[in-house]
């Protein structure tokens, strides 16, 4: 390449002017498969370049994977773009490298910038559940979440919970694992717990009149067998009736 030239004339010599090459810093996040890399190159009056060629490549990659390298002309602003391809984890990295390799009139000028990749957010699929019962505890078909990664689920409220009646809403919270690359997350279902079914036995009667009270013998039960508490009345009243009728 060449680093210098100087032209004679009789004005004298004119050595090719400096540039610099400015890579601003970058932020992507893991799983993206590529980031935009951009590079922009000026000459020593701060003028950007255009129809320049710089080189452009970065070593964030995995172990055994051809380093990206590409070629772009400068636009109009002196900038060359990239889609630069990277697989690395989470973390701060070195970035993308340019290199202008300099021309008749300009010098050659390099620079590097720092590559941030942020953790991605793992994606949870839940559906929200048909209603169930009064009484119906919760369990695995209520609470299945599904992540895109491995990691641990946590239900609020739990496996064996029983809710009362009306709107409710669940909540997952998940912890990635490992947890390098991805961030924990939640997300949230409603569900409806309908009334429950009531069973009523009645029995006492019908009583010959004697002229004492006589009371109707009444229990309740819920869907699941078990007593409920009861309150009896007579035409409206709690005195319990002696007079035939």
């Amino acid at each position: 390449y060449v680093e210098a030239a100087y032209l004679s004339g009789a004005a004298g010599v004119c050595p090719p002017q400096f540039t610099t090459v400015s890579v601003p810093t970058v932020w992507t996040t893991f799983g993206a498969g590529t980031f935009p890399a951009v590079a922009i190159l000026r000459d020593s009056n701060g003028t950007p370049l255009a129809g320049k060629t710089l080189t452009l490549y970065h070593d964030q990659v995995r172990a055994g994977t051809p380093r990206p390298t590409t070629t772009v002309v400068t636009d109009a602003t002196g900038t060359a773009r990239w889609d630069a391809p990277f697989d690395v984890d989470a973390g701060w990295r070195t970035g993308l490298v340019a290199r202008f390799d300099g021309d008749l009139q300009h010098v050659r000028s390099s620079n590097v910038c720092s590559l941030y990749v942020d953790k991605a957010s793992p994606q949870i699929t839940w559906t929200a559940p048909a209603p169930i019962t009064f009484g119906t505890a919760l369990s695995s078909v209520q609470l299945n979440a599904t992540t895109n990664v491995p990691g641990t689920t946590s239900y609020t409220p739990g496996v064996g919970g029983v809710l009362g009646g009306g709107t409710h809403t669940l909540r997952v919270s998940f912890t990635p694992t490992p947890s390098t690359n991805y961030l924990t997350a939640t997300a949230t279902v409603t569900l409806e717990v309908r009334r429950a079914p009531t069973t009523v036995t009645i029995s006492g009667g019908p009583s010959a009149y004697n002229g004492y009270p006589q009371a109707a013998t009444v229990s309740a039960r819920d869907n699941r067998g078990a007593g409920l508490p009861v309150t009896v009345t007579y035409n409206g009243a709690s005195t319990v009736p002696t007079d035939p009728g």
